[in-house]
């Protein structure tokens, strides 16, 4: 038997209400990311950002991460940056990305 624990805020990690409550939490994500198209499952959350050229995409990409991370931040969440990955389906020559204190790597 499991012992009883007060919980402040959110769930234990693995439990069957965990990826309910996130999904619950994450239904005004794409609405605060209106300029993207945004894709959760589960505990994970998957953003697609388009551009015309590299300059927009960096500067659109670096706004809507940022916007994302104060959501979750809002909600008592913790971006895992470990997992946080980002991927191109275009070769970019000078891609600098920064969120808060954090650089993407090259």
């Amino acid at each position: 038997m499991s012992s009883v624990r007060s919980l402040d805020r959110g769930c234990v990690q693995g439990s069957v209400l965990g990826p309910s409550l996130f999904s619950l939490y994450c239904l005004e994500l794409e609405s605060c990311l209106s300029e993207v198209r945004v894709i959760s499952y589960a505990d994970d959350s998957y953003v697609i950002v388009s551009a015309e050229d590299e300059t927009n995409l960096i500067n659109k990409l670096t706004r809507v991460l940022q916007k994302h991370f104060e959501f979750l931040h809002g909600l008592g969440m913790v971006v895992n940056q470990g997992k946080t990955e980002l991927m191109f389906m275009q070769k970019m020559t000078n891609l600098e990305i920064n969120i808060g204190s954090t650089k993407a790597p090259r």
